[in-house]
Formats: structure tokens, C-alpha cells, sequence
């Protein structure tokens, strides 16, 4: 006796899984946290009045000191080691980039030769049809000297005005097009060959050409203990406070 058997396909959809929460804060950034917060809300509510309020307070700048350090302490190999894995992937980066911008570097160097070169086409012609226009307006200079000499002083006129035509005409070649690539687009620029820095001035057009160094203007207002005038720079003495930790 044969018996059937029904076989049933179920899909089982598995649970929808919730979304990453972040890493709880370990156990010292929590008390640490805690205790800035503490120290803060304190600070926020003192008032200076009198000198035992004065020395409250430099109690707590002390306190606030060590806070910071112990903050500082907290996140410092954390920080440490954030830079050293930035700074493993960056050399990688920087290694897989740099064939890869020599070629982009090989390649615009090479289209802007063949750009240069095209003007330099350009230029040439230019200079060659300028020549041939500079000896055909001579050559009709002398022809309107040889009429006016043999008495046909209209000829000389018509001459002379075609070659003063051509003298002053501006001959302008052009060349070939840039070819018009999507993507690629062209600019004039200019590239600094050398510098003599002995001859640079520190203003040219009314433009500041030299950086001002402001940690060297602080040095020399220290030095001078607030008695020297700089123009265009305004400063006011001012009283430096520093704590200590506890």
C-alpha cells in the first residue's frame, strides 16, 4: 500500500535587526564625565565678593586644572593611536594615489605640449605673413616714390595710401582649435622660473606681497613691554592668569 506524503514549503522571514547603537562610553570616560559636570555646575554659581570667595575660587581653578589633565590623560593614547592607524592609512592612500597622479600629471603635461606647440605654430605664421606685409608696403613705398618721380603723381597717391594701409593693418592668424574634449577645460596661466627675494618689495599696486609674522610682532611688543607703535596694529594690555593643579 502506497501512502502519500505532502511536503509543506515554509519561508521563514528571519527578525528584522535594529540599527547599531553606539559603543557605551567605558567606565573612566563615564566618571570622568561626571566629574566635569560636577566641577562646572559649581563653578557656574560662584560669585566673587570678597576674598574668601576669591580664594574658593582659586580652589576650584585648581580643581578645573586637574580636570583637564585628567581628561587630557583619558584620551591621550586614544589619540595616540586614532593618529598612528590615520597616519598607516594615509601612507597607503598615498602610495596607491601615487602612480596614478604621476599619470594624470604625464598625461596634462603632455596636452599642454601639444597646445604650446599649436601656438607656437600660430605665432610663427603670424610673424611670417607680418614680414611679407612689412616688405610688400615697402615695395609699394618705393613704387609710389618711382611715379611721383616720373610725373603721375596719382599713382604715386594710390601707392602710397595701400602701403600705409598695409603698415598699420594688424595680421592675425588663426590657428587650430582647441579641441573640445568633455571634461577638459583650459586657462592661461604664468610659472614662475626664479626668484630674488632681495629685490622683492613689501607692497606692490597696494598689495601686501610679504606675510606679517604676528608671532614675531608679539615677541617685539613683549620685548618692549607695550611701548612700541606698529601701524596697522592695535593692542591693549591685558592680565594673564594661571593655575596651578592641586
Amino acid at each position: 500500500m502506497n501512502t502519500a506524503v505532502k511536503e509543506n514549503v515554509v519561508a521563514v522571514i528571519p527578525p528584522r535587526r535594529k540599527p547599531a547603537e553606539p559603543a557605551a562610553p567605558a567606565a573612566e570616560e563615564k566618571v570622568l564625565e561626571a566629574g566635569s559636570k560636577d566641577i562646572t555646575g559649581k563653578v557656574e554659581s560662584i560669585i566673587i565678593e570678597t576674598e574668601d570667595d576669591y580664594g574658593e575660587a582659586a580652589e576650584y581653578g585648581k580643581r578645573v586644572k586637574a580636570q583637564i589633565k585628567a581628561v587630557k590623560d583619558y584620551w591621550k593614547p586614544l589619540k595616540e593611536n586614532a593618529a598612528k592607524a590615520h597616519k598607516e592609512i594615509c601612507a597607503r592612500e598615498k602610495e596607491m594615489l601615487a602612480p596614478l597622479q604621476e599619470a594624470e600629471s604625464t598625461l596634462k603635461g603632455a596636452m599642454s605640449s601639444y597646445l604650446m606647440e599649436q601656438e607656437k605654430k600660430r605665432l610663427e605664421q603670424e610673424e611670417r605673413m607680418r614680414r611679407l606685409q612689412e616688405a610688400e608696403a615697402e615695395r609699394l613705398l618705393n613704387e609710389a616714390v618711382e611715379s611721383e618721380r616720373n610725373g603721375d603723381a596719382e599713382e604715386a597717391a594710390a601707392r602710397m595710401e595701400y602701403a600705409e594701409t598695409l603698415a598699420t593693418a594688424t595680421t592675425v592668424v588663426q590657428g587650430t582649435p582647441t579641441p573640445k574634449v568633455s571634461g577638459v577645460s583650459t586657462s592661461t596661466d604664468w610659472e614662475i622660473e626664479s626668484i630674488d627675494a632681495s629685490k622683492v618689495p613689501t607692497e606692490v599696486a597696494g598689495v601686501i606681497i610679504r606675510p606679517v609674522d604676528e608671532a614675531a610682532v608679539k615677541r617685539l611688543i613683549r620685548m618692549s613691554k607695550g611701548a612700541v607703535q606698529i601701524p596697522g596694529v592695535v593692542y591693549k594690555k591685558t592680565t594673564k592668569i594661571s593655575l596651578g593643579r592641586s
